[in-house]
C-alpha cells in the first residue's frame, strides 16, 4: 500500500519533469547497467497531461532528447604535473565527445597546437606565449572555450583549425609548439 496521496505524487512528478533544475528545464535520465558504466542523457518534457479529479490518477509523460547520445556518469580525467607530450586515450563511448585539456607552455613559442588523430587546433599569438602560461581548452559541445591564464582568447584559434574531439577506440592527444613533439607545450590535465 502506498501512503503518498495523489496530490503529493503529482507535485513530485511536476517538480521532477517541469522544473527539474534551477538553471535548466532538462531532465537527466540515468541508465544503470550491471556490466557497463552508468550512462545518462538529458531530455526535455514535451507533454505532461494528468487528470486531476480521478480516483486512480495516471500520467503519461512525453520527453524529447535533443542530444540523444548517452554520456558517462563517471568523468574520466588525468593530471600530471610533469605533463605529457602525447596522452593515449581508449574511449569506449559510441558517440564522439568533447574533451577539456590544460596545456602548459614550457618554452616561449608563438604557436600552440592541440591535436588528436589528425585534427588540429592551432592557437597563434602575435607575441610569444610565455613560459608558465596555462591554456585551458574545452571542446565540449555547448561549453567550448579557450582561455589563456584564465582570460578568454578564443580569437587566437586559427580559422583553418578543427575542434578536437575523442572518437570511439584509440585517441592520441598531443600538444606542441610549431612542430610535433618539439616539447614547447605539454598537456598537464585532461577530462571527458
Amino acid at each position: 500500500k502506498n501512503d503518498v496521496d495523489a496530490s503529493d505524487a503529482r507535485a513530485i512528478l511536476y517538480r521532477q519533469f517541469l522544473e527539474p533544475q534551477a538553471e535548466s528545464d532538462a531532465v537527466q535520465v540515468r541508465f544503470i547497467d550491471d556490466r557497463n558504466p552508468d550512462r545518462y542523457l538529458f531530455c526535455y518534457t514535451e507533454k505532461f497531461p494528468a487528470d486531476i479529479f480521478v480516483k486512480r490518477p495516471t500520467a503519461q509523460i512525453s520527453t524529447l532528447c535533443v542530444d540523444a547520445f548517452f554520456k558517462s556518469v563517471e568523468k574520466v580525467s588525468g593530471v600530471r604535473s610533469t605533463g605529457w607530450l602525447t596522452v593515449p586515450i581508449e574511449y569506449d563511448g559510441t558517440a564522439d565527445t568533447g574533451v577539456e585539456v590544460t596545456i602548459k607552455v614550457v618554452s616561449p613559442t608563438s604557436q600552440v597546437t592541440l591535436e588528436n588523430n589528425g585534427r588540429q587546433m592551432r592557437l597563434l599569438k602575435p607575441t610569444p606565449f610565455a613560459v608558465g602560461d596555462t591554456i585551458e581548452i574545452s571542446t565540449v559541445m555547448g561549453n567550448r572555450y579557450i582561455r589563456l591564464n584564465g582570460v578568454d582568447v578564443l580569437t587566437l584559434l586559427q580559422s583553418d583549425s578543427k575542434w578536437v574531439y575523442l572518437a570511439q577506440a584509440s585517441n592520441a592527444l598531443r600538444s606542441y609548439g610549431t612542430t610535433r613533439s618539439d616539447g614547447l607545450a605539454i598537456i598537464t590535465a585532461y577530462s571527458y
